[in-house]
């Protein structure tokens, strides 16, 4: 039993294994694509602090503050910003804009990152199909050997008697 299951065992673990592989290949182009795009979506520039801010301790160090920044092609904005520290008024702080709408956006995402994550996604991905072949085959051998223990003893206490002299041959 346990001979016939070991190819399929096999089977489903380079199937799987593939599939792992081209799923962190796929996570690897789509983050280098979003990178890409956010790279080329985003500008830096230079916010102006008006207000003083107040420490906000829920965010870990960083403060509202109210600023202006000027949007490549575009008018000056106004708005709440967070930033490092405690600035006060006329402070130049750096900040990442969306080139469309103007509007404070996150940094983008660097290709090297995005590529560094779709590698990790995909061996992620191939210790999960690993683990998972792994006990499968743990549980193939565990009921195999359970199987062939019953018929062993089934077998032995047929055979026992005969063998050690206990009782006459039939």
């Amino acid at each position: 039993m346990e001979a016939a299951l070991v190819p399929a065992v096999r089977i489903l673990g380079i199937a799987g294994v593939v599939i792992a592989v081209l799923f962190g290949w796929a996570a690897v182009s789509g983050g280098r694509i979003r990178a890409v795009h956010e790279q080329t979506s985003r500008a830096r520039v230079e916010a102006t602090v008006l207000t003083a801010g107040v420490r906000d301790g829920v965010e870990g160090g960083r403060t509202r503050v109210s600023a202006v920044w000027r949007p490549p092609g575009a008018g000056p904005h106004t708005g709440p910003l967070m930033v490092t520290g405690v600035p006060r008024p006329g402070d130049v702080e750096p900040l990442w804009v969306d080139r469309t709408t103007g509007e404070p956006a996150p940094p983008p995402t660097r290709v090297a990152t995005a590529v560094v994550r779709g590698l990790t996604t995909g061996a992620v991905a191939c210790a999960i199909v690993l683990a998972g072949v792994a006990l499968l085959w743990l549980g193939v051998h565990a009921g195999t050997r359970l199987v062939n223990s019953r018929r062993w003893a089934r077998d032995w206490a047929r055979v026992e008697p005969t063998w050690s002299g206990r009782s006459p041959p039939r």
